[in-house]
């Protein structure tokens, strides 16, 4: 009795196909088998391959693609060896997330499960390796066997197109696709690396949105492609599903907050910009929600992914316009950053809509178009980056010179009024102070030697330091007599300062000789007063490049230049002055060794 219902059903089921036969051609290398698609769509969600047998199939005049559900889908194709040669060909399935699928073949005699694979099963179970799912069919000569599909991916949209290809067609689709995948990773792997280093060294918020974005668009094209069996053999639990909605997630959050970075269009678009956002943080509620199991296998999973698309949509119809909106308002990379996201929806359209509604012929190599637009848009943003780096960095070196030279400023104007407050207490010194002390000395009776001595001594200490404040205006060979005049003031018994001199310039610029003057004057004024120094030599030196050399060396104590360098020796007052001058100072010195040596080096301009 139930040899008899088989061969009944069997029958039943050979006759309802009959009219629809695909018949094999040796020349056509891959045929999509869209005209040969009966349909049943299962919404009791546990009928067997025997019991569908017997329900009346649809001819499905459209392409294989269904919106999110709570149903299970079942194809037929009946396929004819029409040669007296047994013919070798593979079914190919180029969409590799789909949760669950089951082959079966339906011959005279029996029902034989050919493959059951999806992303639900065990990695083994693939066939071979590539980016979709190759099922290898062996036709007997004049033979014809119908072909049952059963797709289980529930509450998630389906798109199961299904090839016939031959094996070389086969093995050209993967090889292909791995390699475009390949170049893929790596573009991808190197603009992810690049814009992490220029977040380290830039710190600019448009490289961690353009890291989180791609990461998000990384994810979702990784997650469609069946990238993910290198860390999962199998995912019965959808936690795959969490990934692909993080992956979209990531773009639709990040992908408005990279372009504001590149263009204005926050500023330009407020009202929009608040309503989307408010949507999008919807998306974080709903993945938050997706994390519970049960969720993941109920209709919430079908109405989640409905407000994903609704969400994505609107920001894909949302981008070109304003980005157009930013062109006319004549924004920063705004021409480009449009041309850019009018391709990408254009591909997006091309690759996944325009199918869906079966206005563009569906491929085996899917997805191509999405990583190379993912490819584009790589390139021409870290075109638009580098560009955008560049811009950040000629600011900063422009602030920075800003900077240096307000800080040149500065030093200026306290040297300055450091030399206006010494001549001014010099004037005084002389003016004033050596006035009274000439006039004390007149009144003093010669015959007092003592007292008189001593005013002689304080008038000639008052003329000494009115001298050494009053700027020295002087230029040329004079220079180098006060230079000499200024060792010869500081020399005393317990002291000795020598200057030698080995082709020193001409100096015509007074600023320049009053700023030599005052370095000399702080040097040898702390070589008096803390060096313990017995012999101060200064060696002043020209070259034909117009570089000064002055060498300054004691046979002092010594310092540690680490500690309080703004003290003892003056350096502070000194490091200002050839700042200003564009000099340099180097020192070699120590609490352990004896003596000090400070070479000094200026440009003259």
């Amino acid at each position: 009795m139930r040899i008899f219902y088989l061969s009944l059903l069997l029958l039943f089921s050979l006759n309802s196909l009959a009219h629809n036969t695909y018949k094999v051609d040796s020349t056509q290398n891959e045929v999509d088998l869209q005209d040969y698609i009966y349909h049943y769509q299962d919404t009791a969600k546990y009928l067997s391959v025997n019991d569908v047998l017997l329900k009346e199939w649809e001819k499905l005049e459209i392409t294989p693609t269904f919106s999110s559900s709570e149903h299970i889908h079942w194809f037929k194709y009946s396929i004819t060896n029409p040669y007296s040669t047994k013919i070798e060909r593979y079914f190919f399935i180029p969409y590799h997330y789909i949760k669950e699928i089951h082959v079966y073949s339906v011959r005279k005699d029996s029902i034989r499960l050919l493959m059951l694979t999806g992303t639900s099963q065990p990695y083994s179970n693939k066939g071979l390796k590539s980016i979709g799912y190759p099922i290898k069919i062996v036709l007997e000569p004049y033979e014809t066997v119908d072909y049952i599909f059963k797709f289980k991916h529930l509450y998630l949209p389906l798109r199961a197109t299904v090839f016939i290809v031959s094996k070389a067609h086969l093995e050209t689709i993967i090889s292909e696709s791995f390699s475009i995948l390949w170049l893929w990773k790596g573009v991808y792997s190197t603009v992810l690396i690049i814009a992490l280093f220029l977040f380290i060294f830039i710190r600019q918020r448009i490289f961690l949105y353009y890291i989180a974005l791609n990461i998000g668009i990384g994810t979702y094209i990784a997650i469609q492609l069946g990238e993910f069996f290198v860390y999962f053999s199998y995912d019965p639990a959808s936690y795959i599903s969490i990934l692909d909605y993080s992956g979209s997630m990531l773009i639709n959050i990040f992908i408005f907050l990279f372009l504001n970075e590149l263009t204005p269009i926050k500023k330009r678009n407020p009202q929009i910009w608040k309503w989307t956002y408010r949507f999008i943080y919807g998306l974080i509620v709903i993945w938050i929600i997706r994390l519970i199991p049960e969720a993941r296998e109920s209709m919430f999973m079908h109405y989640s992914h409905l407000y994903i698309i609704s969400v994505s949509t609107l920001i894909l119809s949302l981008t070109p316009i304003l980005l157009l909106k930013s062109v006319l308002k004549k924004d920063k990379n705004a021409v480009a950053l449009f041309f850019i996201f009018t391709f990408y929806v254009i591909e997006g359209f091309s690759e996944n809509i325009l199918p869906n509604l079966g206005l563009f012929s569906d491929s085996p190599f899917v997805n191509y178009g999405l990583l190379l637009a993912s490819l584009t848009e790589m390139i021409a943003f870290m075109l638009i980056m580098a560009k955008e780096s560049l811009n950040v960095y000629k600011e900063r070196e422009k602030l920075m010179i800003q900077q240096q030279q307000h800080q040149k400023q500065i030093v200026q104007s306290i040297v300055k009024s450091q030399e206006e407050e010494r001549n001014r207490v010099g004037r005084e010194l002389h003016d004033s102070l050596g006035a009274n002390m000439a006039i004390i000395k007149q009144q003093v009776k010669k015959s007092d030697e003592a007292l008189y001595s001593v005013v002689s001594q304080s008038i000639e200490m008052v003329r000494n330091l009115s001298h050494s404040l009053v700027t020295p205006e002087i230029i040329n060979e004079e220079f180098k007599d006060e230079l000499k005049e200024l060792c010869h003031l500081f020399s005393s018994e317990k002291i000795k300062v020598e200057p030698y001199f080995y082709e020193w310039p001409n100096i015509t610029d007074t600023t320049i000789t009053t700023h030599f003057y005052r370095i000399i004057q702080e040097l040898l004024k702390n070589a008096v007063e803390h060096s313990q120094s017995e012999h101060v030599y200064l060696q002043f030196m020209g070259d034909d490049d117009q570089k000064i050399n002055i060498i300054y060396e004691d046979d002092g104590i010594g310092f540690d230049p680490d500690k309080n360098t703004t003290k003892g020796l003056g350096l502070k007052n000194i490091r200002n002055r050839l700042e200003l001058l564009n000099g340099s100072m180097r020192l070699d010195t120590s609490k352990s060794t004896k003596g000090t040596t400070i070479f000094i080096e200026v440009k003259l301009e």
